[in-house]
């Protein structure tokens, strides 16, 4: 559709011009109005060319607003998944960390642990992909040896408890059980 075709289809039904596209805006950036002529230069067109411009970026504001409203009442959008909270807390995500005890890698994992999960050498555990698929193979032995214990699936608290103390499942110890609420919340949280 030409400009001219969208002036006198928005001065005919006296509403307001058509949606902002390529098409109906001008040369100098602002949309034709009904009654106002360009290329007469008269003020009517700038000063209400520039009302529909601010226009334009209210509703662009409130098209970004209801956007990111949309997206914080849409619930476990930003939750973390297990692994991705499990790499936050034990090292900040840093594929380079090293633990107290020889751990290793974003996962924090015991070498002599790394070493009977995989044939992988340790010098691997900096690769972040190796590395998740070292703690997803860890964290699968885990959780079935308490299937089968306890008849169920662990819980996000549970499944953190058996990655840093597997022993003490049943009862963590305080330290434990306060990182294992911070999974918990990393992993659940809208």
């Amino acid at each position: 559709m030409s400009l001219r075709h969208n002036l006198k289809q928005a001065t005919a039904s006296a509403e307001r011009p058509a949606p902002v596209s390529v098409s109906n805006v001008t040369d100098c950036g602002f949309i034709p109005l009904p009654g106002c002529n360009q290329r007469m230069g008269c003020d009517n067109w700038r000063m209400r060319g520039k009302s529909m411009a601010m226009d334009v970026k209210r509703a662009n504001t409130l098209q970004f607003a209801l956007i990111v409203s949309w997206l914080l009442c849409a619930g476990r959008v930003f939750a973390l998944d297990r692994f991705a909270a499990l790499s936050m807390i034990e090292s900040g995500d840093d594929d380079f960390a090293h633990g107290q005890h020889a751990e290793v890698s974003r996962f924090q994992i015991r070498s002599e642990v790394w070493c009977q999960a995989t044939n992988a050498p340790i010098s691997q555990a900096t690769n972040a992909v190796v590395a998740l698929a070292v703690a997803q193979a860890i964290a699968r032995e885990r959780c079935q040896v308490f299937e089968t214990q306890h008849g169920r699936s662990a819980t996000d608290f549970e499944f953190y408890v058996l990655w840093n103390a597997p022993a003490r499942v049943d009862n963590p110890g305080r330290v434990v059980r306060e990182r294992a609420e911070r999974f918990v919340n990393l992993v659940e949280r809208p």
